[in-house]
């Protein structure tokens, strides 16, 4: 399995960050504002107590998609600990395809066990974690199944704060990250 690094701009490198919000560079402060900026309105803060990843599609399989383990990582590089318990962190998806394959599977620390969307639902599935407290993240990665057409292929990372945000892919809940 290969792991995608993602990166919290729209470019072609395979590892971009965009820091948090304490002892980062003002280079990256000016960055992460300009990330965060919506047409007609104030910076967003760049902390989210909910994250998800939103996928599109995946490779041309028409039965699932399916997620190994999905990182976020601080900006000193460390990764967040992604508990699915206790309430209120949770770890839920648009559907699974069964108790052994639940959501949490992608945020267990392991690539054995997957989290696998249900059977033939190839589009507009979503994984979100959703944390006790607000982090902030800097950098993500996705290790996909090894089946390269069930791994997402187009997708977005959203971050939320809004108590319980709307699972709709356009829902101004979320800010796309990615």
């Amino acid at each position: 399995m290969q792991t995608q690094k993602g990166s919290l701009r729209q470019e072609q490198s395979s590892s971009v960050t965009a820091h948090g919000r304490y002892g980062r560079p003002a280079s990256l402060l000016v960055a992460l504002v300009a990330l965060l900026m919506l047409p007609g309105s104030v910076a967003v803060d760049p902390s989210f107590e909910h994250l998800r990843l939103f996928a599109f599609n995946n490779y041309g399989d028409s039965s699932y998609i399916i997620v190994a383990e999905l990182k976020f990582f601080d900006e000193s590089g460390d990764p967040i600990a992604t508990p699915c318990t206790p309430a209120p962190a949770s770890c839920t998806a648009s559907s699974e395809d069964s108790s052994y394959y639940p959501a949490s599977k992608a945020f267990d620390g392991s690539t054995s066990i997957f989290w696998w969307t249900a059977q033939y639902a190839v589009t507009d599935q979503w994984l979100q974690i959703s944390f006790q407290q607000p982090v902030i993240i800097s950098t993500f990665s996705i290790t996909p199944s090894s089946n390269t057409y069930q791994r997402p292929k187009d997708f977005k990372l959203q971050g939320s704060s809004v108590a319980s945000p709307s699972p709709d892919k356009d829902s101004s809940d979320w800010v796309t990250l990615r």
